[in-house]
């Protein structure tokens, strides 16, 4: 339906700007090391320059996390309305997602693995998206795995020799100057060390 593709859009903008913002303090902190390497160095004109690329990126970095925090009230806001109106179960699973990502940030994994749990039964479509999610914040919070899971890992390991690289370009709906895969950052600092 055109609701559940506005919600879609809205998330998948969402998941962006978390990205880019994640991207932009990782520059900002590169720019604050290598200015405290100028300083040390003496170089007054890159320890400014530098100064300034970080404030750049924390300018960045708060845009996209009011550009998230938008974004995902508008999705929750749609996912809300279908569910409440036509007792969709995708919405009510993306709901769900939402809830358990917020109690991830909060650091209560182990409630966020079981909401996602209870939400990959409710809509079993999105059974593998899920999935991957409870893995993943397993992973970051040191939750074992049951033995599906390890298997899973294991088999993941075993074919990854064996898999192409997808060289398919990623399609970016912001336009985040952080989205490059090489700081463009630590270019600019490599070509002047060099010149």
């Amino acid at each position: 339906s055109i609701k559940s593709n506005a919600a879609f859009l809205a998330e998948a903008i969402h998941n962006e700007a978390l990205e880019c913002r994640e991207a932009a303090e990782t520059a900002m902190s590169e720019a604050l090391g290598l200015a405290e390497a100028a300083t040390v160095r003496g170089d007054e004109v890159a320890v400014a320059e530098l100064q300034q690329r970080a404030d750049e990126a924390r300018e960045v970095s708060e845009q996209m996390r009011e550009l998230a925090a938008q974004k995902k009230a508008d999705a929750l806001a749609i996912w809300d309305k279908l569910f409440d109106e036509e007792d969709d179960r995708r919405a009510e699973s993306r709901i769900e997602r939402f809830r358990a990502l917020d109690l991830a940030e909060e650091g209560r994994g182990f409630e966020a693995v079981q909401v996602l749990l209870q939400s990959q039964w409710a809509y079993p479509t999105a059974f593998d998206e899920v999935k991957v999610l409870i893995m993943d914040i397993k992973r970051e919070f040191g939750i074992e795995f049951n033995v599906a899971e390890q298997l899973d890992i294991e088999r993941q390991q075993e074919a990854a020799p064996f898999l192409e690289e997808d060289e398919t370009p990623v399609t970016h709906r912001l336009d985040c100057p952080y989205h490059a895969e090489e700081s463009r950052l630590a270019r600019a600092v490599a070509s002047n060390e060099r010149g």
